[in-house]
């Protein structure tokens, strides 16, 4: 016995509660659509028609409103971290002669939360005749700039993502750039 149209119904508010969850994840729709069931080769399509309407926009406003207030995190502060990471640079940094890692003069303002890891290796090598020489080598790691440069430039939607369709000259077609949507 087929399901019901309020069964069907039902079904759809359900799909669409769990795709405001799932696109919370990493904020791809696509992705989202997948996660809850949408076969790939629709996924596009279906995540498209569903972030177009009013009660999905206004779910996910608010679901993003309570996480930054129960996370006590605001967008500015998550791009004032990503914004040290991406101009983060090697010659911001001292290493004194015991292996200190101090910030270089003129560094910008937080740039030691840009170091991931500072590893210190000191050896000692031996000399018959002479003094034993001490070597102090120290490694610093900085976060993943590369990633934070791509993040920033996502924020300010200089990079668009295109989805791919075909087209059958009979219909009207929708394709999404990015964030704005191309319709032939």
């Amino acid at each position: 016995m087929p399901p019901s149209k309020g069964q069907t119904r039902k079904s759809a508010q359900h799909r669409e509660l769990l795709f405001v969850e799932e696109y919370l994840i990493d904020m791809k729709p696509t992705q989202a659509a997948v996660r809850v069931g949408i076969p790939h080769a629709n996924a596009a399509h279906w995540a498209s028609r569903i972030m177009k309407k009013v009660h999905i926009r206004n779910r996910i406003e608010v679901a993003l409103a309570e996480r930054s207030r129960r996370t006590n995190i605001r967008a500015d502060e998550v791009l004032e971290e990503l914004r040290i990471v991406g101009k983060s640079s090697v010659e911001h940094y001292d290493v004194d002669d015991n292996g200190y890692v101090t910030l270089a003069e003129g560094a910008p303002d937080g740039a030691l939360r840009a170091v991931s890891k500072i590893k210190k290796r000191v050896r000692t090598i031996r000399r018959n005749d002479e003094e034993d020489e001490v070597i102090r080598e120290t490694e610093i790691s900085l976060y993943d700039k590369n990633g934070a440069i791509r993040m920033m430039g996502q924020h300010l939607a200089m990079f668009t993502e295109v989805t791919k369709g075909t087209v059958d000259h009979n219909h009207v077609h929708t394709w999404k750039v990015g964030d704005k949507e191309i319709t032939f």
